[in-house]
């Protein structure tokens, strides 16, 4: 598999923040700072800047899980009361006139969430009670529950459904009587995070075949329509491992056309199966190469490298540029509508 370290951006991309001319293959050469480990070293600024960027923003650039498949006990739990729908009213108060009808909403602790697939290990369950324990309702989407609002993360329960599947039946031909459950408990493992759709939006796709360091053209992705299109359709730079690519989405026949290989001052490399595609804004990947930087700045072993004379850039004054830079872009993640504090 393709090295997958590094999500956002790559050791090139800090580098060329100094000294545009710079490439990967330089890097690799050791002209950096002269040590066998540079790539590596580099990498691990981003590596630092990246999770930094994740944690005040929630993660959202790239796919993560709620809940480990197969232990319920770690999904998010979401309450239902039940007690004053008027179904229940007229089966336990015997109450004969209407009471309001609403869809049940509950928001979801994050938002972007990707669409349900059991086969990625989604999953959806319902507590019917200590004999019964969790029942699985994965496969009852768009009937008792359906995600409403993909990017607000807002789940809908339906309460006629829910009630005559859940409630309003004898289970084994016994009835429950006055015992049944007011409150309806669910466990849901969800995927969210890279949802993607437009340019200003990071999202994530995999391989759905290998590619060798010379091939171009069409080649086959999953979750393609992550990627922008529509209005905003275009070639765009991705990442698969530690080259950008340049492509063409085309989410009708789920594939990307690519253009170019080894962009960026990256050099082509062979990719497979299953590996990920990932698609980051500019902006996003400026502002992680820019509070990397901030590191390197401050790195003994690179002085010799970074411009610092009165014909040249001043160390001081690129600092606070990149502080600058990084500052803002996270200024304008967390007020972004669809953002969610973690």
């Amino acid at each position: 598999m393709t090295d997958t370290r590094l999500t956002l951006a790559l050791p090139v991309d800090l580098i060329r923040f100094f000294d545009a001319q710079q490439t990967q293959a330089s890097i690799r050469t050791d002209v950096i700072a002269g040590s066998a480990d540079d790539e590596d070293v580099l990498a691990s600024y981003i590596e630092d800047a990246e999770d930094e960027l994740f944690e005040l923003t929630g993660g959202e650039f790239e796919t993560a899980r709620v809940g480990s498949p197969g232990l319920p006990e770690s999904y998010e739990a979401v309450t239902f009361n039940v007690s004053g729908h008027k179904q229940y009213r007229r089966a336990f108060s015997h109450a004969t006139f209407d009471y309001a009808y609403d869809e049940k909403t509950v928001h979801l602790d994050n938002g972007d969430i990707l669409p349900f697939d059991s086969a990625a290990g989604d999953e959806v369950l319902v507590y019917e009670g200590v004999s019964e324990g969790y029942e699985d309702i994965t496969d009852e989407e768009g009937e008792t529950w359906r995600i409403v609002d993909n990017r607000a993360g807002v789940l809908a329960i339906d309460p006629e459904l829910i009630f005559d599947a859940r409630i309003g039946r004898p289970r084994d031909g016994v009835s429950l009587g006055n015992d049944r459950l007011r409150d309806l408990r669910f466990r849901i493992s969800y995927r969210y995070g890279g949802l993607g759709g437009t340019r200003r939006e990071a999202a994530t796709a995999e391989l759905d075949t290998s590619l060798s360091d010379t091939q171009t053209g069409a080649v086959a992705v999953t979750t393609d329509s992550a990627f922008p299109s529509g209005n905003d359709a275009g070639s765009i730079i991705v990442l698969i491992g530690r080259e950008y690519l340049e492509v063409l989405p085309d989410p009708a026949d789920d594939q990307v056309e690519i253009l170019t290989r080894g962009v960026r001052g990256t050099t082509a490399a062979a990719h497979d199966d299953g590996d990920r595609i990932q698609y980051t804004p500019p902006a996003v990947r400026k502002a992680v190469a820019a509070r990397a930087s901030m590191q390197l700045i401050q790195a003994g072993r690179y002085q010799s490298f970074l411009p610092d004379s009165d014909d040249a850039i001043d160390k001081g004054d690129m600092m606070d540029e990149s502080q600058a830079v990084w500052e803002r872009t996270v200024e304008a993640l967390m007020e972004a509508p669809t953002h969610k504090t973690p």
